[in-house]
């Protein structure tokens, strides 16, 4: 499971911008009907990926939107940790990496868009859609492994 670009906006998409309280409510709800509807089912977090500052385009999300967005982290990492004691090798953290590297090569991982403040780098390109399927593979593979043992 990866969200929270949406949510991050300041002005745009339905229902932004979401608070971090609201955003790990939100998640908890989904892994609880996955969970309540798919008692075997494994959930992996994937941390949200970076963009750039600017990004302004029919959503509002700037600097404001890209802080906001990185305030979840640390809140899905505690939601995988409270299910380590509720629901044991159910929900997981994936990737943690695709943030840090789109922050550094965004200029040949994301596409140029044209927004209201400038050039902004929001969704991957061919190569960074190679890039990013990478990091989640592994990310699953590693904790379809560790449910294995």
């Amino acid at each position: 499971m990866k969200l929270g670009t949406n949510d991050s906006a300041i002005q745009g998409p339905h229902g932004s911008p979401v608070s971090p309280v609201d955003y790990i409510q939100n998640v908890k709800t989904i892994t609880e009907k996955l969970l309540t509807d798919f008692p075997k089912a494994i959930v992996i977090y994937q941390h949200p990926l970076w963009y750039s500052p600017n990004t302004y385009n029919g959503a509002r999300y700037l600097q404001e939107g890209l802080s906001r967005l990185q305030s979840y982290v640390p809140k899905l990492d505690s939601l995988v940790f409270a299910y380590g004691t509720t629901n044991p090798n159910h929900v997981f953290v994936g990737d943690k990496k695709g943030f840090n590297y789109f922050k550094k090569h965004h200029l040949t991982d994301l596409i140029p868009e044209k927004g209201n403040q400038g050039t902004f780098y929001l969704h991957p390109n061919k190569q960074g859609a190679l890039a990013l399927g990478e990091f989640w593979g592994k990310a699953i593979e590693k904790v379809l492994r560790k449910v294995a043992k």
